[in-house]
């Protein structure tokens, strides 16, 4: 059996139910009632319920922490991102999902790096994760049935050892190839590597008046381009006005406090937040290497036990380069 709704076996609807029951006190009443979206979690974790019960709590405190319920109408967006990431939501495929397309080959990968934060890169994940289900949540509504996937095509030409910046793999898309021995072999089934024939391959998903016609479909926009260009950004060369300015001796930072952290070591500092919606903010760098920095938020489980779940995610920060600083909502009281 699938997993999904209406192929379900005797012992997934046992669990289902099962599940139900656990996460009710944790989402959202329409989500309770919504079996396309409990399966989702149960089938991330193979209908291991235990796993899956763990799963969508962490993932409902992050939601809270990071505001993701009003992430598409109050994001900001880095200008470097608007105009350079060649990413974008556009139209839809045969089965009714949401397509986006992106241009990997036109993506200057080092140059957004040097723009922007690693927050903010994480941040617009989110951002577009949000208004992909929104998307899908509006073609439900009209189309009277469930659209819960989207369809993504990444258009590599042009990409080539330019695009292999040192500390973009630990972040963007890395070479299929690399990957593949490590998916599972469902999420493999899912993924097509294509060459010359990707125009007819692609109009068996999608219909022609979908798609650019640059991927073999009929769309140009309003200036003739055969990649809908005004619609669908395309990328390039970020202009060395946005960089980040690097660390010099004219920045002060004669106030701040000098710590040594060897390698292999790690640096605690713990908050008791009393007040929710507490800011939490930082500012630091490091003399002669990047270091990792996160906070996480203290979660004490049913059974008494503490378990860290990470609300900025643990990501080496060129702290050497930049001067890093950013800052963080506590929602709630409890510990950082």
């Amino acid at each position: 059996m699938s997993g999904y709704v209406g192929d379900l076996s005797q012992d997934q609807q046992i669990i289902l139910n099962e599940f139900r029951k656990r996460v009710a006190k944790v989402i959202q009443p329409n989500d309770l009632k919504n079996d396309h979206y409990l399966l989702r979690w149960l089938r991330a974790r193979d209908f291991q319920i235990d796993e899956a019960e763990k799963m969508i709590k962490k993932s409902m405190i992050v939601r809270k922490e990071m505001q993701l319920d009003a992430i598409v109408k109050t994001y900001k967006m880095p200008e470097a991102i608007q105009k350079y990431y060649p990413g974008t939501f556009f139209g839809y495929d045969k089965n009714g999902s949401p397509i986006l397309i992106l241009r990997s080959g036109h993506f200057d990968r080092k140059g957004l790096l040097q723009s922007v934060r690693k927050n903010d890169i994480i941040t617009y994940g989110f951002y577009m994760m949000e208004k992909a289900k929104i998307l899908c949540r509006q073609q439900s509504k009209k189309l009277g049935r469930t659209i819960e996937n989207i369809c993504v095509i990444d258009d590599m030409e042009g990409f080539g050892m330019k695009d292999m910046y040192k500390p973009a793999p630990r972040i963007f898309y890395i070479a299929f190839g690399l990957i593949k021995p490590f998916m599972s072999e469902k999420t493999k089934s899912k993924i097509q590597v294509l060459a010359s024939n990707h125009k007819n391959f692609l109009l068996d998903y999608i219909d022609a008046s979908e798609l650019p016609k640059a991927l073999g479909g009929e769309l140009v926009d309003e200036n003739g381009n055969n990649y809908c260009s005004t619609q669908i950004c395309p990328g390039g060369e970020i202009p060395k006005s946005y960089y980040l300015d690097e660390l010099s001796t004219a920045q002060v930072t004669d106030n701040f406090t000098a710590v040594t952290i060897n390698r292999r070591d790690s640096l605690k500092l713990k908050y008791d937040i009393v007040k929710p919606a507490t800011t939490i903010q930082w500012k630091f760098r490091t003399d002669k290497h990047n270091i990792a920095f996160g906070v996480y938020k203290e979660v004490i489980e049913d059974n008494g036990s503490t378990n860290p779940i990470f609300v900025v995610p643990v990501l080496r920060r060129d702290s050497n380069t930049f001067l890093e600083e950013g800052s963080y909502i506590c929602q709630e009281s409890g510990k950082c």
